[in-house]
């Protein structure tokens, strides 16, 4: 048999080799590829950024076909709110203290 056809696979089409007799050149027979996995970029597409409350969502998608990679789903865990807390004197001298998130501005009480 020879090798005459050789279409590689890619992530998203199936390749085949084909063969022909060596000695009368008909066809013999051909082979089908399996699909390549898909090639994912760096860095994930964000759709929802995490917030002091929320989670965050994304997803890889494949450096060759362009395609959202299914089994690469990203979730974000929320970071949670950073507090700090400031002291404000008023007009008549009293401090006042006051707890806010420096992310997101949430007054604690």
């Amino acid at each position: 048999m020879i090798l005459e056809e050789y279409v590689p696979s890619t992530c998203t089409t199936h390749g085949h080799k084909k063969y022909r007799c060596a000695d009368c050149g008909k066809f013999v027979s051909s082979e089908s590829l399996d699909l390549e996995p898909h090639d994912p970029e760096d860095e994930p597409v964000i759709t929802k950024a995490a917030t002091c409350t929320e989670s965050g969502e994304g997803y890889y998608m494949c450096k060759n076909c362009g395609q959202i990679i299914p089994n690469m789903i990203v979730f974000i865990q929320s970071p949670g709110h950073k507090w700090m807390m400031t002291v404000v004197y008023g007009d008549d001298g009293k401090a006042i203290s006051e707890t806010v998130c420096e992310v997101c501005g949430e007054k604690r009480e």
